[in-house]
């Protein structure tokens, strides 16, 4: 929804209203993983220790810390997304196949610890949900839907830091597609946030409404900062590793990556995942009230949004405008309007 207008007549006088906003939607959860930081080795990584989002822990405290609580870090674990793919399979006899945890649980699928996600609940919780690995091993993506990134599988771990420390525990490499001031860096995340079925219907276009918006377009050379990280992953100054010591100080990028998502069950900070969702919505959508006479227009109004407000799975998201009307604090008007 970008903009649309409600009008309404009243007969009483006197009458205040008041309009309230909500959105409801599906969401990815999963428990605490428990890990607690692991050492830095003194060797370089293999490529077993870097698929472990724990090892990164060790010297990533803070960007850890902060994708343990996302969304990406439990996309295998939501019961929602368990119940939905085992219905998927079961209607469609099996052949529903990987489509689903592809993106839920691409590690876990690439490493044949599944191959439909009916089995993850067996799967070691390294191999689960979206992790480190699967972001900043990606090299390539060749397409704009499903799951389309190419894993290098070559020890290097790609952001957007030019001169990484060569003494580090793994390799490291500048990437454009990490790097959240460039507009390339959204491929990354429209590769699994826009979703074609298997019958070439449209589960989800979020990465298609960004490329249709003024969000993707260069103003100028300087002004290339409205890729997806820019909204959901803000830069900050701090070191990007604390080992080693002296490790310097760098723009970083917050790893919470909130959206509209929040948790069914309890899982690490929900509560500050909880206020950086609120804290989007509230900036998302304006609403204007404009009262003449025994006419009331409300006015909603879609900004600093980069796609469609509602936007994301087509049948989870639901947006709602709730008018109430009070005269002498008695309500003598409300009604719930539904945009989809």
């Amino acid at each position: 929804m970008t903009r649309g207008s409600l009008y309404l007549r009243f007969s009483p006088s006197g009458i205040v209203l008041a309009v309230k906003r909500a959105l409801f939607a599906v969401v990815l959860v999963a428990a605490d993983p428990g890990c607690s930081p692991e050492a830095p080795p003194a060797t370089k990584l293999t490529q077993e220790q870097l698929e472990d989002p724990a090892i990164c822990q060790g010297c990533h405290a803070s960007q850890y810390t902060q994708w343990a609580s996302s969304m990406h870090a439990y996309a295998a674990d939501d019961p929602v997304f368990l119940a939905m793919n085992a219905r998927g399979q079961r209607e469609t006899n099996g052949a529903l196949g990987s489509f689903c945890v592809q993106c839920h649980a691409p590690i876990a699928l690439r490493l044949g610890l599944t191959t439909d996600g009916s089995n993850l609940a067996s799967v070691p919780q390294w191999a689960k949900s979206v992790t480190c690995y699967f972001c900043h091993n990606t090299s390539a993506v060749t397409s704009t839907n499903d799951d389309p990134l190419v894993l290098a599988n070559d020890g290097v771990m790609r952001a957007a830091i030019a001169d990484p420390i060569a003494a580090a525990p793994h390799a490291g490499g500048y990437s454009l597609l990490h790097d959240g001031k460039v507009v390339a860096s959204s491929q990354i995340c429209g590769a699994c946030h826009d979703v074609t079925n298997q019958h070439g219907i449209d589960v989800e276009r979020t990465f298609a409404e960004w490329r249709a918006s003024e969000f993707s377009h260069l103003l100028s050379s300087e002004d290339n900062t409205r890729a997806c990280p820019s909204c959901h992953m803000p830069s900050s100054q701090g070191q990007a590793a604390t080992q080693p010591l002296d490790s310097p100080v760098r723009e970083i990028h917050d790893h919470s990556m909130p959206g509209i998502d929040l948790a069914l069950v309890d899982f690490p900070d929900r509560a500050g995942q909880r206020a950086l969702v609120q804290s989007f919505l509230d900036a998302s959508v304006s609403a204007q009230l404009c009262v003449t006479g025994t006419d009331a227009a409300v006015t909603l109004q879609s900004e600093n949004v980069g796609h469609a407000w509602p936007s994301g799975a087509i049948q989870d998201r639901r947006a709602w405008l709730e008018v109430v009307a009070k005269t002498q604090g008695q309500v003598v008007f409300q009604e719930m309007l539904f945009d989809r």
